[in-house]
């Protein structure tokens, strides 16, 4: 989470007048990846609706945090164990079955998919380590 974090802030509001195409076209597309993990993992929550709420959110908290952004950090890892602590009944044992693929497909969606259209939960792939 911390990575993405910089990555974003790194792009969108220290980004350098001097940077190459090719450092500010890789800069942007690690800030997408930001993004679109942000967006993944708090959808449904009022600043994150938009890329534009998102920005405006995180700016306002970064500027807020005399740049240092931990405050923010912590508030995103707060989101994200509460998101885990919503699916541990799955969590604590590591198994998730179904009587049918559809069932077993909409239970594991929100583990391995990303910006699933049917679905306005957060989805929990960016933080999945592994898969069996």
């Amino acid at each position: 989470m911390k990575d993405y974090l910089q990555e974003y802030v790194n792009y969108h509001f220290e980004k350098d007048d001097d940077w190459t195409y090719e450092e500010d076209k890789e800069f942007s597309d690690l800030a997408k990846t930001a993004e679109d993990t942000f967006l993944d993992l708090f959808r449904g929550k009022l600043n994150f609706t938009s890329r534009e709420d998102m920005k405006s959110y995180i700016q306002a908290a970064y500027e807020h945090d005399t740049q240092d952004a931990s405050l923010i950090l912590a508030q995103f890892e707060e989101w994200c164990k509460a998101l885990v602590a919503g699916h541990s009944s799955y969590l604590e044992s590591g198994l998730i079955e179904a009587d049918r693929a559809f069932d077993l497909a909409r239970l594991v969606g929100p583990f391995l998919s990303a910006s699933a259209s049917w679905s306005d939960r957060p989805s929990l792939w960016p933080i999945v380590r592994q898969v069996r």
